[in-house]
Formats: structure tokens, C-alpha cells, sequence
């Protein structure tokens, strides 16, 4: 039977520890699940998004690990980079001064700041 199939959503989690070293996982990541999903450009779009926002997540005080969610639909993808550690309430101000959130807003949809139970983070939007 041919027919409209609800898109298939994919969700990857990836940890790294809080080093300068280790960001390169993140980007190589995402850039591989998307893949099927951009065109080259906006690959380079999304390694550029998930590195600038890694690098501002592993200046913050007190980092132990960088954790990503990639998740996939037919649609797009939403990527969500949380600094694990002790939280600080002017994170969410830190994030809005910074030049990787200006960049990031320009690269991506849907841009956020949050502060939560997984610690300090950013989440964001890429359209297919």
C-alpha cells in the first residue's frame, strides 16, 4: 500500500569531556548524521554552529562533560549542546552577549538559552 508515512525520527546522544580536544567529536558528529539531510553548505553551517557553541559551553567555570542530542526528522534536525556542571543563573545573559550566539543566530532557526537539570545549554534548529 503506498501511503504518507510519518517521518522517522532519530535521536543520538553523544558525551564528551569538558576539553578543547574533544569538540571536534561534536561537530564530525553532527556533520555525519546530517549528511542525508543538508546540502555541503549548510554542513559547513552546522560544524560551525555546534563548534561555536561548544567552545562558549567549555569556557564556562566548573564544566565536566559537553552533552549532545542530535535528534532527525524528515524535517530537519534539533541539536541541543549542555555544559554539565554547577549551574549559574546569568548563564542564559552570558549566552546573549556572546559572538557565538550572534553567529549562531544567523546560522540556525529556533535558537535557545536554557538552564536546566542537565546544567547549562544551548538548543537550535537546522531545516532540511
Amino acid at each position: 500500500m503506498g501511503g504518507m508515512h510519518a517521518p522517522e525520527r532519530t535521536a543520538v546522544d553523544v558525551v564528551v569531556p569538558a576539553a578543547f580536544g574533544a569538540a571536534h567529536i561534536l561537530r564530525t558528529t553532527a556533520v555525519s548524521l546530517a549528511s542525508s539531510q543538508l546540502d555541503l553548505d549548510r554542513l559547513d553551517d552546522l560544524a560551525l554552529a555546534v563548534g561555536e557553541t561548544t567552545v562558549e559551553l567549555l569556557a564556562l567555570e566548573g564544566a565536566t562533560r559537553v552533552a549532545m542530542t542530535i535528534d532527525r526528522d524528515g524535517h530537519g534536525l534539533e541539536v541541543a549542546l549542555f555544559a554539565e556542571g554547577p549551574t549559574r543563573p546569568d548563564w542564559k545573559d552570558r549566552w546573549g552577549r556572546s559572538l557565538s550566539a550572534q553567529v549562531l543566530s544567523v546560522l540556525a532557526e529556533e535558537v535557545s538559552a536554557e538552564v536546566g537539570a542537565n546544567g547549562r545549554g544551548v538548543r537550535f534548529r537546522f531545516q532540511a
